[in-house]
């Protein structure tokens, strides 16, 4: 079984979305920044990593770390990568998933 490396690329912020749909919330997400790096063991929620991105993410990572191939490949340049965010709309995160190959 894998490891999946998770790695946040960008913290966004829409400003004209939040202004119009949201609670004010004037910066990008408070839970993670640029350059955090996880591990996800075996295709478990690192510590420590949001729990709202995860469930965005948990299918990919339990994927990988079960040996499958790159099966996006209209998403991705390289087989056991994948470019993914949060479900905010608002300040949504955009993570880099990587399989750990073993």
């Amino acid at each position: 079984m894998n490891n999946v490396r998770i790695t946040v690329l960008k913290c966004t912020y829409n400003a004209d979305l939040t202004e119009r749909y949201g609670l004010p919330a004037p910066q990008p997400c408070p839970f993670h920044r640029v350059g955090e790096s996880y591990l996800s063991v075996e295709g478990n929620k690192p510590d420590g990593f949001c729990e709202e991105a995860w469930g965005c993410l948990s299918k990919y990572a339990f994927a990988f770390a079960h040996g499958a191939p790159g099966f996006w490949l209209d998403w991705s340049r390289e087989n056991h990568k994948v470019i993914l965010s949060c479900n905010d709309g608002c300040r949504p995160v955009i993570f880099l998933l990587e399989a750990v190959v073993q």
